[in-house]
């Protein structure tokens, strides 16, 4: 599957209202060990941000490190308590998944969720036959390598497959 980072997103789950906050620029990867490459300030943004690959035998990870403080939602217009930060990915290939969801989080408040065009935080599994993309974990950390800090509590990454317009999408995204 050929793909590659489009950008980071804040979207509201109040209204859907999608903000794009950093998009991919020119960066030279580094080869860290023989399976890591990492690619330093790689987005056009007010904030630093870098991607690493990292392929082992399990499969191939692709991590967003942020390394400066986000931008608040209110800049863009939107609630904090109510927007999602998302990494969008294309793929290119005309190869769809199979979709099998589940809720990560529900809004409890029932005039809320009466409210919100996004009241539920839903997972896919994406299943390709011979690789499946199951339930993605993201840390708060001080490494700008993207190892994952021992002993460090986990925020699990929804994701969802989405095609508009012909193209294809993984979108990742995590609670502000």
């Amino acid at each position: 599957l050929r793909s590659s980072v489009l950008g980071l997103a804040y979207t509201s789950r109040t209204d859907g209202q999608r903000v794009m906050i950093a998009e991919p620029k020119t960066s030279i990867g580094e080869l860290l060990g023989a399976n890591r490459v990492l690619y330093r300030d790689a987005f056009l943004a007010p904030f630093r941000a870098s991607v690493v690959y990292s392929y082992t035998k399990a499969g191939l990870e692709q991590d967003v490190i942020i390394s400066q403080q986000l931008p608040s939602p209110v800049q863009y217009g939107l609630d904090p308590d109510a927007t999602m930060l998302e990494v969008w990915t294309e793929f290119y290939e005309g190869i769809d998944p199979e979709r099998t969801s589940g809720v990560l989080s529900r809004e409890s408040d029932p005039l809320k969720r009466v409210n919100m065009v996004e009241p539920d935080i839903v997972d896919e599994t994406l299943n390709f036959g011979a690789m499946v993309i199951p339930l993605g974990k993201a840390f708060l950390s001080e490494d700008e390598f993207g190892q994952e800090p021992e002993g460090a509590s986990p925020v699990f990454v929804a994701k969802n497959w989405v095609i508009s317009e012909g193209r294809r999408f993984l979108i990742e995204r995590v609670e502000y």
